[in-house]
């Protein structure tokens, strides 16, 4: 039962990673950026940290755009 189990969720995992890059393939391709943020990265004691790097990604993709 622990390997079925196992294996199921092995198989979830893939195809949502796969879904996953698929998507961010195709948003790249039409222009948008892409920031993948975790659940883990948005705890209370990490929240500031991923913040500030979600705005330095914007702002450098900003001025990118603006040149």
């Amino acid at each position: 039962h622990t390997k079925t189990n196992t294996a199921f969720w092995q198989a979830k995992i893939d195809r949502n990673r796969e879904r996953d890059r698929q998507n961010a393939t195709l948003l790249r391709s039409n222009g948008w950026q892409v920031i993948t943020l975790w659940a883990c990265s948005l705890t209370k004691d990490k929240l500031e940290n991923t913040m500030q790097q979600v705005s330095i990604a914007l702002n450098y993709n900003f001025l990118k755009i603006i040149k």
